[in-house]
């Protein structure tokens, strides 16, 4: 008997979108059936660059996320996400259920699956590498959760994003074998030559680029604190951009330092409010010096290593946690040891940062082939 495989998520950001169409690949080279179970505003932003062509055995449904995705405590949203799903599995008999965010679903994931339905899903951040700088009760929560995961029999696998060394220690500490490496893979783009003239970026200047969700935890303010405490002669150089949604917690903010720094006229910078689609982004990759990426979360991968190593652009990156081990071990770009305007403003000043060059290693493992054929039903 085929599987009945549940994709569910209640996201349609940035690698959601991604991990849902890599998905969807897997899915049309398979005799199992599928179910896409999304956000209804799928259909909005999955935009043209990539094929969502499907087959006979794959159907998708859209709901209303506006509930599970309301700010507010991990608990009641684990509780809203389940919820969510329960009403799914009640709609569709499935045999496996798939969590682009398992985590999201912890604590009651294990309430709401009933008979033999065999749950996995990714783990981005482990919390192996904030252990030593968390709270007392944050550790207590990451050990119950991890709990969970190890000792509930719905679920099945467990991917950890882009660390083996992390799978290892966790199925260790649990005794447990659920836990699994999975890639992070990079989106192979075409070159569809996109102008990028119309942002009148000045022809010999040194182009920073700081793009995705543009966010607190993204170290979004902290560059561009970075950028009042640059040389001149650097600035003249230089132009920064910024491209992606700008949360609406640091906007305010980000718009005063922005004015702020257009005010001293020595600096370009170019700021894209909005969803850019993969040709923007991969023009622009190319045409930068430095992809700025002076994350404050470091516990997890992040796509825009993918970029770097595609393009051959390096990054500036925090030393520490799952990121600063990945750029050092597949030599992506450059390390500062803390996030702080002073660090990254150091780094421009020393403007040596058009000497590295990008290892393409970090490409011939983290495939989306190998993404597929690593997710196992």
């Amino acid at each position: 008997m085929n599987n009945r495989i549940l994709i569910f998520d209640t996201k349609v950001s940035g690698h959601h979108m991604e991990y849902v169409h890599h998905l969807l690949q897997k899915a049309n080279s398979s005799d199992d059936e599928y179910i896409f179970y999304l956000p209804k505003q799928f259909e909005q932003v999955k935009g043209e660059d990539l094929n969502w062509n499907y087959g006979n055995n794959i159907t998708f449904y859209f709901f209303d996320s506006e509930k599970v995705n309301k700010k507010t405590s991990l608990l009641t949203s684990s509780y809203e996400n389940c919820r969510l799903l329960k009403r799914a599995l009640k709609a569709f008999e499935v045999t496996h259920v798939f969590l682009i965010t398992l985590i999201d679903y912890i604590p009651f994931l294990p309430f709401i699956i009933s008979g033999n339905i065999k749950v996995s899903g990714i783990i981005y951040q482990i919390y192996l590498y904030r252990w030593k700088s968390a709270s007392f009760l944050l550790k207590i929560l990451d050990v119950c959760k991890y709990l969970i995961l190890s000792y509930s029999r719905c679920i099945d696998c467990v991917y950890i994003l882009n660390d083996m060394v992390s799978v290892r220690l966790l199925n260790q500490l649990y005794h447990s074998k659920k836990y699994t490496f999975l890639v992070d893979p990079y989106v192979p783009l075409k070159d569809k030559g996109e102008s990028l003239s119309s942002l009148g970026i000045k022809e010999m200047n040194t182009v920073y680029f700081h793009f995705g969700s543009l966010a607190e935890r993204k170290g979004t303010l902290e560059i561009l604190e970075a950028i009042k405490l640059i040389k001149k002669e650097y600035l003249l150089m230089s132009t920064f951009v910024f491209a992606g949604k700008i949360s609406s917690v640091i906007k305010k903010d980000f718009y005063r330092l922005v004015r702020e720094i257009r005010c001293l006229g020595f600096c370009q910078v170019i700021v894209l409010d909005k969803f850019c689609d993969y040709g923007l982004i991969a023009e622009l990759c190319k045409r930068s010096d430095i992809l700025l990426m002076p994350y404050k979360v470091v516990s997890q991968s992040s796509g825009v290593i993918g970029y770097a190593a595609q393009y051959d652009t390096p990054v500036l990156a925090p030393a520490k946690g799952l990121i600063g081990k990945l750029v050092k071990k597949y030599q992506l770009g450059y390390l500062i040891d803390e996030v702080t305007p002073d660090n990254i403003a150091e780094f421009i000043n020393k403007g040596l940062h058009n000497k590295k060059k990008i290892s393409t290693e970090y490409l011939k493992i983290n495939t989306v082939d190998n993404f597929i054929n690593m997710i196992q039903f």
